[in-house]
């Protein structure tokens, strides 16, 4: 039994967890903008109501990596420069 413990903790030393509530991200607060034309104040509008510590821009062809990080918003941005999708991660 004891074993077993010591594999699972050495199993989730890997693993991290993002305690800190500051500049957590909430997107619901910023769905209204999903549809509109994408720009600088769009960008910092969205970050600040969702009150986000960054914001991540993606448009068609990027890549990016798929780390979840409680403290940012992404905004998918379509091939015509309108906001498709906001979400947190």
């Amino acid at each position: 039994m004891r074993r077993l413990l010591i594999v699972a903790l050495l199993l989730l030393t890997g693993c991290t967890v993002d305690l800190n509530t500051k500049g957590i991200c909430l997107n619901d607060r910023v769905q209204a903008y999903v549809g509109q034309v994408y720009g600088d104040g769009i960008a910092r509008r969205i970050r600040m109501q969702s009150r986000a510590e960054k914001l991540r821009a993606i448009r068609p062809g990027d890549v990016v990596t798929m780390e979840f990080k409680s403290r940012r918003v992404n905004v998918a941005i379509d091939e015509n420069n309108r906001v498709s999708r906001i979400y947190c991660g």
